[in-house]
């Protein structure tokens, strides 16, 4: 399974509204959620297989105006570290 679902957004920290924190949250974090949540007893009943989240640099380099964006990622970075130990598939 791949997960690759993202918002491309720019917004400055000062102007960013909670509702479109969330939306980039939901988007790029909730997605990989549900998609692994939903992939993981299919890939346990057929033996096995890999979950894949595609999530770029913006965990890892720091740019203006896209906070939301490096928070979703980083979040996502380390979902798929601990799924990958607690599920092991």
């Amino acid at each position: 399974m791949v997960s690759n679902a993202g918002l491309r957004r720019q917004t400055p920290f000062v102007e960013m509204s909670f509702a479109e924190w969330r939306e980039i949250l939901s988007v790029a974090l909730d997605g990989a959620f549900l998609l692994a949540r939903t992939a993981t007893p299919h890939l346990i009943k057929n033996g096995g297989g890999s979950i894949i989240a595609l999530s770029g640099v913006s965990n890892h380099v720091a740019t203006t105006n896209r906070c939301h964006v490096s928070a979703s990622k980083a979040s996502l970075e380390g979902l798929m570290r601990a799924l990958a130990i607690e599920v092991a598939i």
